[in-house]
């Protein structure tokens, strides 16, 4: 099959529950989505060509991101948002969640559809367009003080939450809430205990939606934190530990734990640029690093952490992306 696409597609992903479909970011900011069986028999009249399959839907440009987009994941079935950034479950995937060097998270259904009217070119009547544009928006901006510009490279989500981790173009890891930072506290409670031993009190909570003192737009960035000098170009879970992330930069990679302000690990530099990386799904400790040169580094964290426990030629052209 070849999949076809009116520009230049930068990321590709499979949905996981209906493999036929695949979505792509694209460097206008417009994502598309391909449906592998819809594939045109009728140009396959040789053998030698392949199956061409055209995009069975394609955002509106004016209601896509701004500028490249850099990420794209598709959301579990059980963790679908609505119009309203709320989390629900439903029985099968067809949401996913994109971010964009325009500093803006985007989340999009294959099943929504909105119908516009505008006037027409002549000026006579109007006309109406059914359009595909995204169910729910986030914009970053630079509301947080320690945030350095808004552009988005990567991002994570926290499932069955509105939590996010992103990094950014200035090479910064950020932790975010798309509905809003100090919402999820309302409810929360505390046992205190005075100092003669009385009985415990328990004290409610209550907290404000924290607010952006120019714009008045909710506050979406918790902290954000140095990570990189360049922009990273893998930000990965563990998948042994959900708190664990991988961050990759264009020279070493870091290893951060949820709650920390340091990573936990700062690998030496390479010998030449970072492409990619990923986790091992079968060890914790090892990590694969492919390079500019067509060379792997397979690190082993539980054997040596100052140099790749083994270097693996794989070409003379770069490595650019890998999946364990």
């Amino acid at each position: 099959l070849v999949l076809r696409s009116p520009f230049e597609t930068n990321i590709c992903r499979f949905n996981p529950d209906q493999p036929k479909f695949v979505a792509g970011g694209l460097m206008t900011g417009q994502v598309v989505v391909w449906n592998c069986e819809q594939h045109d028999e009728n140009k396959n009249s040789s053998s030698d060509v392949r199956h061409q399959v055209e995009p069975n839907l394609i955002s509106s440009i004016e209601h896509s991101h701004h500028r490249t987009l850099t990420d794209l994941h598709w959301l579990p079935a059980d963790m679908q948002v609505d119009a309203t950034g709320k989390i629900h479950r439903e029985n099968l995937t067809n949401q996913f969640v994109t971010c964009s060097l325009d500093g803006r998270i985007l989340f999009w259904d294959m099943r929504h559809r909105k119908r516009l009217v505008r006037p027409s070119k002549t000026g006579q009547g109007k006309i109406e367009e059914t359009m595909w544009t995204p169910i729910y928006s986030v914009a970053i901006g630079t509301q947080h003080k320690s945030v350095k510009g808004d552009g988005l490279t990567n991002i994570l989500l926290v499932m069955q939450s509105s939590v996010f981790i992103a990094t950014t173009e200035e090479g910064q890891l950020v932790f975010g809430d798309w509905n809003g930072v100090g919402q999820h506290s309302s409810n929360s409670s505390k046992v205190s205990t005075d100092s003669k031993g009385g009985e415990n009190e328990v004290v409610q909570e209550t907290s404000v939606l924290e607010r952006d003192e120019k714009s008045g737009k909710k506050q979406v960035i918790k902290s954000a934190y140095f990570d990189h000098v360049r922009p990273a170009t893998t930000l990965q879970r563990s998948p042994f530990y959900d708190d664990i992330i991988l961050s990759v930069g264009t020279q070493s990679f870091n290893i951060w734990k949820e709650g920390l302000v340091d990573p936990i690990f700062r690998s030496p530099n390479a010998s030449c640029s970072i492409e990619c990386s990923s986790w091992s799904t079968s060890r914790p400790g090892v990590i694969f690093v492919g390079k500019s040169d067509g060379e792997i580094d397979v690190w082993d964290l539980l054997s040596t952490s100052h140099k790749p426990r083994a270097v693996i030629q794989v070409g003379s052209s770069a490595v650019t992306a890998m999946q364990i």
